[in-house]
């Protein structure tokens, strides 16, 4: 049978935490959410990844808007 992860997309440290709280599997971590997402700060990082019982995964994205990325961008 296919085991079933669940993902939560959290742009803040308290839906890490309340993904944990849900029985999540793992959290993709995000800032600029209104924005599409994009690459979440490294204070934010360090916190999320030091929350007991939850697998972090992070949003690799320079900026928002569409996903044309210049040479530069890449």
């Amino acid at each position: 049978m296919k085991q079933i992860t669940l993902e939560i997309c959290a742009g803040d440290i308290d839906s890490v935490k309340a993904a944990v709280a849900g029985g999540a599997d793992r959290v993709e971590l995000c800032s600029a959410l209104g924005e599409g997402g994009v690459t979440p700060s490294l204070g934010f990082i360090a916190a999320a990844k030091n929350i007991r019982g939850i697998r972090v995964h992070v949003l690799i994205r320079p900026r928002g808007g569409d996903f044309i990325y210049t040479p530069d961008e890449v």
